[in-house]
């Protein structure tokens, strides 16, 4: 029985990094990664000689799904091979990352030891970089090809979060993407947004000396914004929460200050 662990590199360059992932990198058997950027490429190599990267598998304009099952059958086939295998994926390995759940799922039906550790995702920084507690009006956040195709319901009462709004209806992997898809994730939002409504188009720093992009502008100027593959979408609550006051006699609370409430 071999052992599979999935680790996330976090998004700045190696500072990211947990003990417990720098650990299972040193002393895996065989180490695969898919990283952003050099700086955390390099590193993986210096803590790990057999260190291979899963980047071979993309290609222009070849189906994502392709190349995610390839990363998938090269780690799993490795099992065979090594007592011990790390992969190492960019961000948190559980978030955006379909190969890392195919992955632990195959290996521990194949009577394999598998299990993921955590790392710092986009969302993590993002609620640092902007300020914004999660907690106070609630957050949805969808994939937002994801929210269009699937017409995801949300309450614009409440942080909306969307991911990836700069590759919105690209199912292959492609550089210097456009399309569409802002265009069409404008009209849908703009029945629950007033057009002037300020959202902010955030991507997170991938080092220590840059700035991450925090811009904020008019629902209506998003199409006319540059996005790309790491764009995420903040957008603001619109409108007043409202309280249920039947709810807050049955779990004994009082009624905040200024509430607006229902019955």
């Amino acid at each position: 029985m071999a052992r599979l662990t999935i680790v996330g590199t976090g998004l700045m360059a190696v500072r990211d990094l947990t003990v417990a992932a720098i650990d299972s990198l040193k002393s895996a058997d065989m180490v695969f990664y898919l990283v952003a950027d050099a700086i955390t490429e390099n590193y993986i190599k210096k803590l790990n000689a057999s260190a291979s990267s899963l980047f071979v598998h993309y290609a222009q304009d070849k189906d994502r799904n392709i190349s995610y099952q390839e990363m998938i059958d090269r780690v799993v086939a490795s099992l065979s091979v090594h007592e011990s295998v790390c992969v190492a994926f960019y961000g948190h390995p559980g978030i955006f990352v379909y190969p890392s759940h195919e992955m632990i799922r195959i290996a521990k039906a194949t009577g394999h030891d598998a299990r993921m550790l955590p790392g710092i995702s986009a969302e993590d920084w993002l609620f640092a970089d902007i300020g914004v507690d999660p907690a106070r009006t609630g957050c949805q956040s969808f994939e937002a090809t994801d929210f269009l195709v699937h017409e995801r319901v949300h309450d614009p009462r409440s942080v909306l979060v969307l991911w990836q709004v700069g590759v919105i209806g690209n199912m292959t992997w492609r550089q210097n993407y456009s399309g569409t898809g802002c265009e069409v994730l404008l009209s849908r939002l703009s029945a629950y947004y007033p057009s002037n409504h300020e959202v902010i188009i955030y991507e997170a720093s991938e080092f220590v000396l840059g700035n991450p992009r925090i811009e904020a502008c008019e629902l209506s100027d998003l199409p006319q914004k540059s996005l790309t593959p790491i764009s995420t979408l903040f957008i603001p609550p619109v409108g007043e929460s409202i309280a249920k006051h039947s709810r807050l006699e049955e779990l004994g609370l009082a009624i905040p200050q200024n509430a607006i409430l229902i019955e």
